[in-house]
């Protein structure tokens, strides 16, 4: 076996650990001195790469590593049974540095409850970027191996796969089985919708009728799933090893799914996603890798992690990856975040299926205002989202406030699920008009409570393309929304919604503006419907699509929609 580089025509120390002693040594190797670190104390490397020699079953542990850090080194060079592979204290630190990691995030986040979402987004990234900053000291970090795991003509019969964590009721993976539907109807060798974690409950149900067979849908399986790994997919597990633990392994597991099915594409939905399906599409060749941003920038939020930005940065360096969002001002803020142009990203708008938004029939939406206890002929002002901090759940709460103290008999509909639930209900109980609040929870049936409303509003902090607003000027609502990234761009502003500023009296004074004017919810019915039609069509969502996945025309069937 040939040398690594990093030891060649180079004299090294050897340290032998564990009954070791007789173990050989690679040919070639030029030994200048011995280092005992079974001692404390004692000798020296002297600038002279260290070879730690162990037998097969034995290792490095973390004595060992403190005991090399004594005499100035967190790196060395691991030879068991006559192979040698770079090595680093990391290995044996990052499960211990993970849990203190994880502490430490758990404290901050609780000492910084009480302040504002943006405050608290950025004590986390900053937190999130002196961890990465440490790591990167203890880990020294090593490149990926030179060469992908398969050729390009091993994935030529390939289908295409879409990645996900989840199959939660959320808007991306409601678009990615969207685009799933679309493409396994023009695709030829079929398409997986392939989730870390595919639970089967309530709330993830949503997507059964929204796919065909042709659509498989799979977790990706455990290491133990898979023979033993080889040589190529150790180099791969040593490269991960520089990773917080549940990255690398979610990563490995996406490396040995797309071994094993080989697609031609790979579309990784979500940051964390991107992350770890997209850095396994790397490792693994996978010839066209697409990362869909659905949002802002990982950087607005607490889900942050320092490793994105090193991983997107090994992306925006390889010609096999395609680059998307769904609004321009998320292009634009991706572009911010790692430096490139927005030109760097495709702008995706959602697809919407007109077929399955339908405004109710009279009979089906009495019955849902009975179900909720809204009264037969009472106005009635929405919101669709996660009661989350980003959503800014409680300054909906203070907007309706505001409102409902002008106008005694308006109603409010709440639909979502959330942290923020029960501060919501005990605001309003506070303020006295809780009997007019009305929290059913996450419903599958969206279109049948959008046709209760007469506005829909909207307070988050972030979004790419929200698909309630979309659905909501499909079925002709007109929209009041604070100016939060993609937003704009789901709707006609002055024509079909108010874009106004993030406050309860800024917003409560558009609310009642619209409500007061027939002329203007008058024009927003006509002109909404036709706008969603033309911008997020799921027939254009899908022919767009395909030309990302890099599909030439006639290589594709058409006409699924």
């Amino acid at each position: 076996m040939s040398l690594p580089a990093g030891l060649r025509d180079r004299e090294v120390v050897v340290a032998r650990l564990g009954g070791a002693d007789d173990d050989p040594l690679p040919e070639g190797l030029r030994v200048r001195g011995r280092l005992d670190l079974e001692r404390w104390w004692g000798g020296g490397c002297r600038g002279a790469p260290v070879v730690i020699v162990t037998p097969p079953a034995g290792g490095i542990r973390l004595r060992h590593w403190l005991r090399l850090a004594l005499r100035g080194r967190l790196t060395a060079w691991h030879c068991t049974a006559g192979k040698v592979r770079r090595a680093s204290a990391w290995d044996n630190l990052s499960p211990r540095a993970d849990i203190a990691f994880r502490l430490v995030r758990r404290l901050v986040k609780r000492m910084i409850s009480d302040l504002s979402p943006d405050r608290q987004v950025r004590a986390v990234v900053l937190l999130q970027r002196i961890e990465g900053w440490l790591i990167r000291r203890l880990a020294r970090r090593q490149p990926p191996p030179g060469n992908s795991l398969l050729p390009g003509a091993a994935f030529a019969a390939g289908g295409v796969i879409e990645a996900i964590g989840s199959l939660s009721a959320g808007g991306a993976e409601r678009q990615a089985v969207y685009t799933a539907a679309g493409i396994a109807a023009r695709w030829p060798s079929g398409v997986t919708i392939l989730c870390l974690y595919f639970n089967e409950n309530e709330e993830s149900r949503f997507y059964q009728p929204l796919v065909g067979p042709q659509v498989a849908l799979a977790q990706a399986r455990d290491e133990a799933a898979f023979p033993p790994p080889d040589e190529r997919l150790a180099a791969i597990r040593v490269f991960l090893a520089q990773y917080p633990p549940d990255i690398r392994t979610a990563t490995y597991r996406f490396v040995l799914e797309f071994l094993d099915r080989r697609p031609a594409v790979v579309h990784a939905w979500l940051d964390y996603t991107a992350v770890t399906a997209g850095l396994a599409a790397l490792l693994v060749g996978v010839p066209r890798i697409v990362i869909g941003g659905r949002n802002m920038a990982p950087d607005n939020f607490l889900l942050y992690r320092a490793c994105m930005d090193d991983i997107f940065g090994l992306l925006l360096g390889c010609d096999r990856v395609r680059f998307v969002n769904n609004s321009q001002a998320g292009a634009r803020d991706y572009g911010r975040w790692l430096g490139q142009k927005p030109e760097r990203f495709t702008v995706l708008y959602n697809g919407i299926d007109d077929r399955l938004i339908q405004r109710a029939d009279p009979a089906t939406a009495a019955r849902f205002r009975q179900a909720v206890g809204i009264p037969a002929g009472a106005r009635v002002v929405g919101g669709v989202f996660r009661l989350a901090q980003e959503k800014r759940p409680l300054l909906w709460i203070e907007t309706m406030d505001a409102v409902a103290r002008h106008c005694p008999d308006l109603h409010f509909l709440l639909l979502g699920s959330g942290p923020l639930a029960e501060a919501c209900r005990r605001r309003a109980e506070r303020r006295g008009w809780a009997e007019r609040l009305h929290m059913p929870g996450a419903l599958r049936e969206v279109a049948t409570a959008l046709s209760v409303m007469d506005v829909v509003v909207a307070t988050s902090v972030h979004e790419g393309n929200p698909n309630v607003l979309i659905e909501a000027g499909l079925l002709g609502l007109p929209i009041i929304s604070t100016d939060a990234g993609g937003v704009r761009e789901t709707l006609l502003p002055d024509q079909t919604g108010r874009i106004v500023a993030p406050t309860p009296a800024a917003l409560a004074a558009a609310i009642r503006q619209v409500l007061d004017d027939d002329v203007f919810r008058a024009q927003a019915a006509r002109l909404a419907p036709a706008f969603v039609r033309q911008r997020f069509g799921m027939e254009r969502m899908i022919d767009e699509t395909l030309a990302v996945y890099g599909a030439p025309a006639g290589d594709v069937r058409t006409g699924a929609f």
